[in-house]
């Protein structure tokens, strides 16, 4: 390779490097928007409270109050599994799917699948082997730089309901990432047609 090619290389690679470094930096000013708050895609009732997922916020709440939260945010469903963010621009960046009991799975995109109820309940149960109802409501740290993807992952089992919200590369147990491994591996064994 000639001289004046190495030169024009280096100078690509360079410009590529400040590329990505600068997706990593934070704006500054009035006009800078934290990205470290889940938009979700539901729209909760503003007058009750957000379930975290521990033991007691359903318990801490009536009955009533818990079979309404669990209409609107898991629209009857056992289990809702949130997927946002990553590279901006390419693909959709806020995804959702929906298992219910009767077997059915809902994606936010339209698409849908039939499996053996047992086949929800069994992954449900794996998920909550994992200590699903002991972990925090949020490992979201506040630097949420170079395009990493959050989880929220909301169960409900028992008449209670957990939710738990994890950035990718985040400081969290491990066994919260094998929660959202198995619910990823799960969807993607499912036929695409």
């Amino acid at each position: 390779m000639n001289k004046n090619k190495w030169t024009q290389c280096l100078i690509l690679y360079a410009l590529l490097l400040i590329a990505f470094l600068t997706a990593c930096t934070t704006p500054s000013g009035s006009t800078a928007k934290s990205t470290a708050v889940l938009e979700p895609v539901y729209e909760p009732d503003e007058t009750k409270p957000t379930p975290a997922s521990t033991k007691e916020s359903a318990a801490h709440t009536d009955a009533n109050e818990v079979e309404d939260k669990t209409e609107v945010d898991l629209q009857g469903a056992l289990m809702l599994y949130e997927r946002e963010g990553g590279l901006k621009g390419i693909g959709p960046s806020e995804r959702n799917w929906r298992f219910y009991a009767d077997g059915r799975i809902v994606g936010s995109d339209g698409r849908e699948w039939q499996v053996l109820p047992a086949e929800i309940e069994k992954l449900i149960d794996d998920v909550m082997t994992l200590g699903f109802a002991d972990f925090e409501a949020s490992y979201i740290p506040e630097d949420t730089c170079c395009d990493r993807i959050t989880h929220t992952l909301t169960v409900q089992q028992d008449g209670q309901i957990y939710t738990v919200s994890i950035l990718e590369l985040a400081d969290a147990p491990a066994e919260l990432f094998q929660a959202v491994d198995l619910v990823n591996n799960y969807l993607l064994a499912l036929p695409t047609e």
